[in-house]
């Protein structure tokens, strides 16, 4: 991680990830990524919120 600064999440910042049922939101994997680039000094660029394959 020494050539990096900042890190883009691919899934698990996505609304699907976030909300997997109706009123049930898990945010356990993005809180442990963005955890993981605060503990290394990295930036955490958010990727889309919605994208069209993972709305519930």
């Amino acid at each position: 991680m020494r050539e990096y600064n900042m890190v883009t999440p691919t899934y698990i910042m996505k609304f699907e990830a976030l909300q997997p049922q109706r009123h049930h939101y898990n945010f356990e994997a993005a809180d442990n990524f963005v955890a993981m680039a605060k503990a290394n000094h990295m930036q955490v660029r958010g990727h889309n919120l919605v994208w069209h394959h993972s709305v519930p």
